[in-house]
């Protein structure tokens, strides 16, 4: 398999492959789409009446059959963007062409073939499918047509690298794209060796390269601080990695560093399964001493970081446990803890509180299920063992165009520069405004809710309906500096959509919840 496949299949039943990382699909899942669906559509009516896509669907269906395809031209060159997007978090996908049938399959609903059916206006070549989505989502997707053609939107210019080829990218109007990932001739730039390693517990050889900073010849006695990165061909071929660390030294954000990108040879077995100690130790007592001999590398563990994505983010847990003596600062994103029946996470959840002061990353996406059940499973683990941690969640998939946008949120918590808020002594305090996702969502009858605030503020968090009216206030006080989670319990109230609110000083928040009874 070729670097790291992220072609999605669905295979019976009910299991989705994602490369070769396994991520459970609900059993129950097309019945719970259906009921989300129903009661997302029934309750959001009183919101699409009168919206301009609607207004012109109507219209479309009104008329006689030879004036439709004169409408749907109209529409067409009057929009200047696809998927068109009302109200910041209505959807409607395009396609235009000849097909019998067309579906939306993508990061939204494990890329299921049968997902998000395309309706065609009868009459016209037109089709589209409507769908909701948060103000900050970010999905890949493709179109599906005729039940053998995978295509990427062709109306819409915006991809996302995968690592079997791009995905169409929808971007919705509050999501904030990553400058970190592109490439600035005007600024600093490091320089990547690559040489060829074998190991002799694997017994296997592979192509290890290294990030040096702009700065590393000129500083010839400075030792610098050091990340390893699994995956690490993906990580500079798809993530754009060096684009990153350039960024984000030459901008001061973080301290330059050194970073070791390791590819893996068997990835599911030296990551998840039969070969997962011996692909330690040839981290631990083969590849890090070699790089330690080569390179001007800071050895303190408080200065080396590790990280990895998926599989890779298990096997960067399992090696930063067992050795904090040799990587202190551990980040992981959407870490897939089931292989081997949650062996990884029953070593840190059994083992003893904090001791060693490894300092945890931890992100994951809401649109990838059981991974961020196991990754908020493993949070609380982590701040209940007392580690210093600070955690992200995100309105993304299990995806590179996830993973790529928040590598520098890992490296400005590991290596703050300059530019970067540095709260000595408070490690693990949020240094942003955030309200996450409820969970679990759908809910019933009760769910939790989080949020973080950077400084004290007075701090107002309501619930409300469809309709905007006020149904519950849940915290209104003022709040120090911290990370709060509530449980709000919905028993009193129908099925439907509700949304959450959180208000502190100038920052406004809002987030869509799903209550089925």
């Amino acid at each position: 398999m070729k670097k790291l496949m992220l072609t999605l299949f669905l295979i019976a039943p009910f299991t989705l492959i994602y490369s070769q990382d396994t991520i459970k699909v609900p059993e129950n899942y097309t019945t719970l789409q259906t009921e989300i669906n129903a009661s997302a559509n029934g309750d959001i009516q009183n919101e699409l009446k009168g919206l301009q896509f609607r207004a012109f669907v109507n219209r479309v269906n009104a008329l006689p059959s030879n004036e439709k395809q004169t409408i749907v031209d109209s529409f067409m060159n009057a929009t200047s963007s696809f998927p068109f997007i009302e109200e910041n978090t209505i959807v409607y996908y395009i396609y235009q062409g000849a097909a019998t049938r067309v579906n939306v399959p993508g990061d939204a609903n494990f890329w299921a073939t049968v997902a998000n059916p395309m309706t065609k206006l009868d009459g016209t070549n037109f089709w589209y499918n409507e769908s909701v989505y948060e103000s900050d989502a970010r999905l890949g997707y493709k179109f599906y047509l005729d039940g053998n053609l995978w295509i990427l939107d062709p109306l819409n210019p915006n991809q996302v690298p995968g690592g079997d080829g791009p995905n169409s990218e929808l971007a919705m109007p509050d999501y904030v794209q990553p400058p970190e990932i592109k490439y600035y001739p005007n600024i600093s730039h490091g320089t990547i060796d690559t040489f060829s390693f074998r190991s002799g517990v694997l017994g296997n050889t592979r192509t290890i390269k290294v990030y040096k900073p702009f700065n590393y010849e000129s500083q010839g006695s400075d030792h610098f601080p050091l990340l390893l990165l699994h995956d690490g061909i993906a990580y500079l071929d798809i993530a754009s990695a060096d684009n990153i660390l350039d960024y984000l030294i030459d901008s001061r954000k973080i301290i330059p560093i050194i970073c070791v990108f390791v590819p893996p040879v068997d990835r599911v077995n030296e990551y998840a399964l039969n070969e997962t100690q011996q692909f330690e130790s040839f981290i631990v007592d083969e590849l890090m001493p070699h790089i330690d001999s080569i390179y001007r590398t800071v050895k303190e563990p408080n200065k080396r970081a590790m990280g990895g994505v998926s599989n890779g983010g298990l096997i960067t847990t399992q090696i930063c446990y067992n050795h904090p003596e040799n990587f202190g600062l551990s980040a992981l994103f959407s870490p897939s803890y089931q292989p081997k029946n949650m062996e990884v996470f029953n070593l840190v959840s059994g083992g003893p509180q904090e001791e060693f002061g490894i300092r945890w990353y931890i992100d994951w996406g809401t649109y990838e299920w059981s991974i961020m059940q196991d990754a908020v499973l493993m949070r609380d683990v982590l701040i209940g063992n007392g580690y210093d941690l600070v955690w992200n969640e995100w309105h993304e998939a299990h995806s590179w165009g996830n993973w790529r946008a928040h590598l520098d949120n890992a490296l400005e918590y590991f290596f703050p520069g300059e530019t970067v808020d540095v709260r000595d002594g408070l490690s693990g305090l949020p240094l942003y405004f955030s309200l996450t996702q409820n969970y679990p969502n759908p809910f019933n009858p009760s769910t939790k809710i989080k949020y973080s605030i950077p400084k004290s503020f007075q701090v107002s968090l309501k619930v409300f309906n469809v309709l905007g009216s006020e149904i519950e206030t849940l915290v209104n006080e003022e709040k120090p500096v911290g990370t709060y989670e509530l449980t709000w319990n919905a028993a009193n109230l129908p099925s439907g959509v509700y949304f959450y609110q959180l208000k502190a000083g100038e920052f406004l928040q809002t987030k869509k919840m799903i209550l089925l009874k």
